[in-house]
């Protein structure tokens, strides 16, 4: 994930994060989620998440991390 959120370029305003998952770990979501803020933070974007199928647990923690959060019921 580090590797690939270091390569959204500079420019870019708006992040999106697809969320579908049925657990997981809390830790390691959580570093997920330190590193999506820190490019944020770098290219002064907001973070859109996007609840697919599943976000439970660990997957729920890094649905409500955007800034933006959206679901279909």
């Amino acid at each position: 994930v580090h590797t690939m959120l270091q390569k959204i370029p500079a420019s870019k305003t708006k992040i999106a994060v697809l969320v579908n998952s049925k657990g997981g770990c809390f830790a390691q979501t959580h570093i997920i989620m330190q590193k999506i803020r820190a490019v944020a933070r770098r290219n002064k974007a907001e973070v859109w998440t996007f609840g697919q199928e599943w976000a439970l647990n660990a997957g729920f923690l890094l649905l409500a991390s955007g800034n933006r959060v959206y679901v279909d019921g």
